[in-house]
């Protein structure tokens, strides 16, 4: 559709009719050496020639309107877990493939377009399913073809799963902004089985403490049978436990108490003897993993009098198989300790007249990492002059209430922004109201958030201070925050999570290697591929980069496997393939400006065993999921009532609209048409004695 508009006045199309009639008239009236006819014709010529032009000045343009009917997608997923075959119909599902292919192509003949896939991606042909997906995450799934449809015409989607889910949260808590129609596979009716569910246990222990591992036994139509768990260190066995089952079905606990030794990695596999009738004997053993390290490293907090922010510090300390925290008050004055710690954390020291000012010049003359936490009794005018990576000019003791506003640059580790998102409507803490000025390398983890402004004021930094870490936390009522985040989420897992990795940044030696060689985390899932960060420095300790990085892994066996990889800058983590469950050691090799350097650590791989944990198919949850979006659920035994229900559906397609101008100055034919005006009133001119 085209409509013709005009950028000035439609009444100067009359005024352009005037000057090319009245310009031919002139030209045309007086005699000449050929007829009235031709003389007609060639007055004819040149009226429609000025026209054109003096038309084509006016900006004539065309607003063309194109519709394109965008058909509505259907997206098929099909869960290709092995919970799917681990069931007794698992031959059918196995088989379901054709199936669902003749599914798609009746849906493509009725008018959808369709997309299939897997929870892990798409797929092109259902018929080469494997069913080897070691977890289960349908939220994620349902989640990202929202996104990805987000602005477009999706019909909705066909979830073919057994409702099972082990990673991610229930899809049933969220919400779509589509149908999804489930189709339910497996036996939702509970079979007998014992289920090793999971083993509870620390993942560092010290060297002469015991510490215990707790296997949760769930058990089925077992009732007051006797049950017999071993456990292996190794391989070899350690010790066993018998348990007697109560009720039809429950879940019970059996508990071992393990001595450490000596230091390594252990691997300790918990394994129950199989009871005659179990659905299955593939979920009675699970295997864990345990670092025996000599000793905890310990932090000393100093502070001038008890505080709730203390204990919110101490409640963080001590989740961490890695600190222990030893608490020292001004208020009641002994002797410190001359142990050597990882980090010292002074609460609003040197606080008012100076108090404690000895104490922290002391720590900040020596090499431990040191943490300033800024509050109402802290001397600023003590700490301005001493080493410390900020200096706080306040005015008339006043205070402001603030937020954190964390800084996106910040690269020192990941944050989980989901779950920082609670501090957005936390209470707000206390800060010295004033200038503030940031020394030397300082580097800001979060800005101060006044209202809705956010500020260049620092909330929370570091610094790197002749070889150790200085860190500043600046205001007081932390404790406040962990207080709501618990009552509104249940944990404090983004606040615990947040100052975990703060405080072992700020208690991190200074890093001297030129190769920093690391894994991403300390245990992997069978399933993961490994993550390596890579770091290649100079001599003065510049990040270098198309450095190639050798790195040999090496099992508990003995066997080697070689890597290759190449930094690159802004590259973070680099994968390699997933590895078998077991301990391994690495070696890293690099060599920089012709010297070669190496590094040496160590990880573990877990044995996942996800989808072998729970075999009772959740139809409930895709009935839910079905009902709460619009769509509806059938179970894989009512395929083909599944099948007339979409028969019965009918497709809307959304009409998209484009609009498009077109200025007629830009056509190429109209210039033709005006030099094809021009030459022939030329050439009749000139065939008849004109010039």
């Amino acid at each position: 559709m085209s409509q013709l508009s005009l950028q000035y006045s439609p009444w100067l199309v009359a005024v352009c009719l005037l000057v090319a009639l009245g310009y031919s008239y002139l030209l045309y009236q007086t005699k000449r050496p050929w007829g009235k006819v031709l003389n007609g014709l060639l007055a004819g010529l040149r009226f429609v020639a000025v026209f054109v032009i003096c038309f084509l000045l006016l900006g004539p343009f065309f607003n063309q309107v194109k519709n394109k009917v965008e058909k509505p997608t259907m997206v098929v997923v099909v869960d290709d877990s092995e919970s799917m075959v681990l069931s007794k119909d698992s031959a059918r599902v196995r088989a379901f493939g054709a199936q669902l292919e003749s599914f798609v192509s009746k849906l493509e003949n009725q008018g959808f377009s369709v997309e299939k896939k897997t929870l892990d991606g798409s797929i092109q042909d259902f018929d080469s399913l494997s069913f080897q997906s070691q977890s289960s995450n349908l939220s994620a799934i349902l989640r990202e073809t929202g996104e990805s449809f987000d602005q477009r015409n999706l019909g909705g989607l066909v979830l073919v799963s057994d409702g099972i889910f082990n990673q991610g949260m229930s899809p049933a808590f969220a919400t779509y902004n589509y149908p999804v129609y489930t189709l339910g596979v497996g036996d939702s009716i509970e079979q007998k089985d014992v289920n090793l569910k999971s083993l509870r246990h620390n993942k560092v222990a010290f060297v002469g403490n015991t510490f215990p591992i707790v296997a949760e036994v769930s058990h089925v139509g077992f009732g007051g049978k006797e049950l017999e768990a071993k456990l292996f260190e190794n391989g070899k066995l350690l010790t066993n436990n018998r348990l007697v089952l109560n009720g039809a079905r429950g879940v019970e606990q059996i508990r071992f108490m393990v001595e450490a030794k000596e230091k390594g990695i252990f691997r300790y596999e918990v394994a129950l003897t199989p009871l005659e009738g179990e659905m299955t004997e593939g979920n009675n053993k699970r295997g864990a993993y345990v670092k025996v390290v000599e000793s905890k490293e310990q932090v000393l907090l100093v502070a001038p009098a008890p505080h709730p922010d203390i204990k919110a510090i101490r409640s963080i300390v001590e989740r961490t198989d890695r600190y222990e925290l030893v608490v020292q008050l001004l208020s009641a004055p002994k002797k410190l300790p001359e142990e050597k710690y990882g980090l010292v954390i002074f609460h609003q020291l040197p606080a008012t007249r100076g108090r404690g000012k000895e104490i922290v010049q002391k720590y900040l003359n020596g090499k431990t990492s040191v943490l300033f936490m800024v509050g109402s009794q802290s001397d600023l005018n003590a700490l301005e002059q001493m080493d410390v990576p900020l200096q706080i000019d306040q005015r008339l003791s006043q205070t402001d209430e603030v937020l954190p506003a964390f800084n996106a640059n910040f690269d020192k580790f990941i944050m989980d922004k989901e779950a920082l998102k609670v501090f957005e409507v936390a209470p707000p803490v206390k800060v010295p109201f004033g200038d503030y000025h940031l020394k030397g390398n300082a580097e800001v983890l979060a800005y101060q958030q006044l209202g809705s402004v956010t500020t260049k004021k620092p909330l929370m930094a570091f610094s790197e201070i002749r070889g150790k870490k200085v860190g500043v936390i600046v205001g007081e009522g932390f404790w406040r925050w962990r207080m709501f985040e618990f009552m509104e989420k249940g944990d404090a897992r983004g606040f615990d999570g947040l100052m975990t990795k703060y405080l072992q940044l700020v208690a991190s030696r200074s890093d001297q290697r030129h190769l920093i060689a690391e894994p991403s985390t300390q245990e992997f899932w069978d399933y993961q591929p490994v993550g390596f960060r890579l770091k290649t420095l100079n001599d003065i300790f510049e990040p270098v980069y198309n450095v190639e990085v050798k790195v040999a892994i090496k099992d508990a066996k003995g066997n080697v496997q070689q890597f290759s990889m190449v930094t690159a800058q802004g590259a973070d983590v680099y994968k390699l393939k997933s590895l078998a469950e077991g301990a391994y050691t690495f070696v890293a090799t690099a060599t920089i400006a012709g010297k070669k350097y190496v590094d040496k650590g160590s990880f573990v791989i877990s044995a996942s065993n996800l989808e072998e944990m729970d075999l009772t198919a959740n139809h409930r949850l895709l009935r839910a999921l079905a009902k709460q979006t619009g769509g509806f659920f059938e179970s894989v035994n009512d395929y083909e009532a599944f099948d007339k229900r979409f028969e019965a559906m009918k497709p809307q397609g959304v009409i998209h609209s484009t609009e498009a101008r077109m200025e007629l100055i830009h056509l190429r034919w109209i210039f033709f048409f005006l030099l094809l005006l021009a030459t022939m009133e030329w050439a009749m001119r000139k065939a008849n004695g004109g010039y």
